[in-house]
């Protein structure tokens, strides 16, 4: 077995590696947000027009697992 081709097969299996790393990262990721979102849903029929914005905001970002869009920081006094 040559060199280049030890290296090929230590690069593919790290590259397994970090698929199966990416997966677990991500499932757990959505699994945390998974209360948010029960909340977020029960929130639906107790929020006020100003505030159905921001809930939809929490709820894309904890579907998404994104940050908030801009410009939904504080509200203007």
């Amino acid at each position: 077995m040559t060199e280049t081709v030890r290296r090929e097969q230590t690069l593919e299996e790290q590259r397994d590696g970090l698929r199966t790393l990416n997966k677990m990262l991500r499932r757990d990721g959505h699994n945390d947000l998974q209360p948010v979102r029960g909340y977020t849903e029960m929130l639906n029929d107790h929020i006020d027009e100003d505030g159905e914005r921001f809930l939809a905001a929490v709820q894309k970002s904890a579907t998404h697992g994104s940050s908030p869009p801009r410009g939904l920081g504080r509200r203007p006094m």
